[in-house]
């Protein structure tokens, strides 16, 4: 009866999917950590899950750690702060059944985490029952919370994402004249980043002095950038027809400038066998890597927040892997172009110019991305054949991000008021995708401070879910935001707007 109850109850839930499990570069102890995200019903509360892909106390084990931040910003009240709080984090499989679930209680006012620090084990998750935990190499967990001393008005859900960078090389290595390899003299594959063409990881092959009276083949993997964190990485040996005849796999963090190992077959076995091993003289090496480079991406993809919108997602949808119109543009490797492109001006053919700064930008792209810049450039306004155009409504800050989302699908490192300013110039320059990415961003940062504001603006720029969700959010706080000063203003600038959604409360 308890767990029908609280299958019930209404509560928050969070579901995180972390991209590329598989090559979590944290070591014990460890965290890799979620996108933040907020509760309402805690009173806009800051909280996070955290992954401890290595364990925190034993290595066999995954740990996971649910926790509140202590943010500065916000105004935590007595009730969002001493009541005990129900929570289960469960494992997901690809249709969303459970695979591993544990539920506890917490008061999170006493200590602001929990862990369970045994939550399953690695060779399982990993191993055994791959295919089921990392469905197309994503681990999802799913966090449930909710409360039996508070009343909580309506569901909420949030869906957060992260994905962990890799390069994967696969290439084919022919080192030509291998009988006069001389020992200690090594032969280099540099492996170049497919976004920047920057190097990463140097691999090399040399001869070993005579250990044992054997000259042993070894391998050498070199890191050349800060931004490998660790690799897995397979070395075959091929034999004359291509068949597999040794190989050696190993992964590991690049704390020391280098790693080696080496092949157990010898040099005089592979000359005393040359035509199946060295035909030509040439020895052939197959290599097989994933780097790791750190965290690509992580955001909260999308929202929900009770009636609002009719459960139509609040989403950030330039986030979401399965957003069709950005599927294109999602791969950090055209990011990373377009992101040139627009960095270096790099075959500019127009400058928009604000009161004080010069962006150089390519007409086809914005064109392509803004109707107004569609008839701005393509129709018969004078912008057409003109080389510079004046943009003197928006600040260069807000230009600048404006035109990075252009180009790269991506808004990074919003804050409310670069929100809001983003939010006003998606509308004018009609890029609707980002301002439903502003708008997600405001949804799920309300606060009684701010909701008369966020009604103002919804109702100006004519964005009914943005204006329902906000109206919702007023209601279910009437009695503070009603005796507000904020109220009074909207009541004096705006009293038809003031008498609808008062209205809504008696509907």
């Amino acid at each position: 009866m308890a767990n029908e109850n609280a299958d019930k109850q209404k509560s928050f839930t969070f579901t995180w999917t972390l991209e590329n499990a598989s090559y979590c570069f944290q070591k014990k102890e460890q965290e890799l950590k979620s996108p933040s995200f907020f509760i309402h019903w805690l009173e806009m509360t800051k909280w996070h899950l955290s992954l401890y892909p290595r364990g925190l106390e034993d290595e066999s084990y995954v740990g996971l750690c649910l926790s509140k931040e202590r943010d500065s910003l916000l105004k935590y009240s007595s009730s969002a702060n001493k009541g005990e709080i129900h929570f289960e984090i469960s494992l997901l499989a690809a249709d969303s059944s459970v695979l591993k679930s544990s539920k506890a209680k917490h008061r999170f006012d006493c200590l602001p985490s929990f862990e369970f620090s045994d939550f399953e084990t690695r060779k399982k998750i990993f191993v055994e029952e791959k295919s089921n935990f990392l469905p197309k190499g994503n681990l999802t967990v799913r966090c449930r919370m909710w409360s039996t001393e508070m009343n909580i008005d309506e569901n909420e859900e949030c869906f957060g994402r992260t994905r962990i960078g890799v390069e994967w090389r696969y290439f084919v290595w022919k080192i030509p004249n291998f009988s006069q390899l001389q020992p200690e003299k090594k032969q280099t594959f540099m492996i170049t980043s497919a976004a920047n063409d920057k190097q990463l990881v140097s691999v090399s092959v040399f001869l070993t002095e005579k250990l044992s009276y054997e000259e042993l083949i070894r391998c050498e993997f070199a890191n050349r950038n800060s931004s490998a964190k660790f690799t897995v990485i397979r070395l075959v040996l091929l034999d004359a027809d291509g068949n597999v005849t040794e190989r050696v796999q190993d992964e590991f963090w690049f704390d020391d400038r280098c790693k080696q190992f080496q092949l157990s077959l010898p040099k005089r076995i592979l000359m005393a066998n040359r035509s199946l091993y060295l035909p030509g003289d040439v020895l052939t090496l197959r290599c097989e890597s994933a780097i790791a480079t750190g965290i690509d991406m992580e955001k909260i993809e999308k929202f929900y927040l009770g009636r609002c919108g009719d459960r139509q997602s609040i989403s950030s949808d330039v986030f979401c892997s399965e957003d069709k119109e950005h599927s294109s543009l999602s791969t950090p490797v055209l990011q990373e172009n377009f992101k040139f492109l627009y960095s270096e001006g790099f075959l500019s053919d127009v400058v928009l110019k604000t009161k004080t700064a010069k962006f150089p930008v390519h007409k086809s792209i914005l064109a392509a991305r803004s109707s107004v810049f569609n008839a701005m450039f393509l129709g018969d306004m004078k912008e057409k054949d003109s080389d510079c155009v004046d943009i003197e409504d928006i600040s260069d800050d807000t230009l600048n991000r404006m035109l990075l989302y252009l180009y790269t699908a991506v808004v990074k490192d919003l804050q409310w008021e670069s929100a809001l300013d983003l939010y006003k110039a998606a509308d004018k320059y009609q890029i609707p995708t980002l301002k439903d990415n502003c708008s997600s961003f405001l949804q799920c940062n309300l606060t009684p401070s701010n909701a008369c504001e966020i009604l103002l603006l919804s109702d100006l720029h004519q964005d009914g879910d943005l204006k329902t969700c906000v109206q919702n959010f007023i209601l279910k706080r009437d009695r503070d935001i009603f005796n507000s000063g904020d109220w009074s203003h909207v009541m004096e600038n705006n009293s038809v707007l003031a008498a609808q959604t008062m209205h809504l409360k008696f509907k």
